[in-house]
């Protein structure tokens, strides 16, 4: 009240504060209380023509500049930077041909998601997400270096059956390897992200994606990187399944990736393994 100037910092392009069950379940307007105080604050100065009042960060600081371009397209307008200077210590010593590298799901005869409780599980991923730890773990003995990696998943029967499977305290015990849903993510990041789209289905253009297209939680999901981005997925069905009341962000994202390809590496998956 009595400070003379007063600045609030944050990103409304990501996820909100969480609300806890027992409060919302009591406010009448649950969708208005998922709205944060401090988007509503940033609209209602855009919208009031006060732009001298808002400033919006132009460069990225923490990833590699294809993966920040991969977000920045999506969810920025295209509005962050990256430097030289910044760009150049953010190179990993890997084989693959980017720092951003898609494993395409999308002819896989077990590509297609199950249903688990409440979330979704997918075995198929998993399969191929332990053969890539596999294959970071030996590269990472041969070049006699260490990167922290992190796996997110959007449902948490996921991150349980992926904890279940891959054995990290057993085979990966000597490296530094989270797994969480994204909201466990969000406001850290790792040199390594594996990001597990899960959903995948033989019923492309009926099927519905809002959790997992959510854009705050997709925007975390793809920016927690620094080096490498990973992703697993099933890429065809995820350009055409659809999203209730508004874009599909999965769209644009690949269809970027497709347009530059030179840029990304995709890896098509089939039964005999890596192409």
């Amino acid at each position: 009240i009595k400070a003379k100037k007063l600045i609030l910092v944050g990103d409304h392009k990501q996820l909100a504060p969480v609300i806890d069950d027992d409060v919302l379940e009591k406010l009448d307007d649950k969708n208005e209380a998922k709205t944060s105080f401090f988007q509503r604050l940033f609209e209602r100065i855009e919208s009031a023509d006060r732009e001298n009042l808002l400033h919006t960060l132009e460069y990225n600081y923490r990833a590699e500049r294809r993966i920040c371009d991969l977000y920045s397209n999506a969810f920025y307008e295209k509005k962050l930077k990256t430097t030289d200077a910044v760009n150049a210590k953010k190179g990993h010593s890997l084989s693959f041909a980017s720092s951003v590298v898609w494993y395409d799901t999308g002819k896989l005869q077990d590509k297609e998601d199950k249903q688990q409780g409440t979330g979704k599980i997918n075995p198929c991923n998993v399969t191929i997400i332990k053969r890539v730890l596999s294959q970071l773990k030996d590269e990472m003995i041969q070049k006699n270096t260490s990167y922290d990696i992190g796996i997110i998943a959007p449902y948490k029967a996921q991150t349980e059956l992926l904890r279940n499977k891959l054995a990290i305290k057993k085979d990966f015990a000597d490296y530094k390897i989270d797994i969480g849903t994204v909201d466990s993510f969000q406001g850290s990041d790792r040199d390594i992200i594996i990001y597990d789209c899960v959903r995948s289905s033989k019923l492309k253009q009926k099927a519905k994606i809002d959790f997992i297209a959510e854009e705050k939680r997709l925007n975390v999901s793809l920016s927690r990187a620094k080096l490498l981005l990973i992703i697993v997925g099933d890429m065809d069905f995820l350009h055409q399944a659809q999203v209730s009341d508004k874009n599909n962000p999965f769209r644009s994202i690949i269809e970027y990736i497709a347009q530059n390809k030179d840029a990304y590496e995709i890896i098509e998956e089939k039964s005999n393994g890596r192409k």
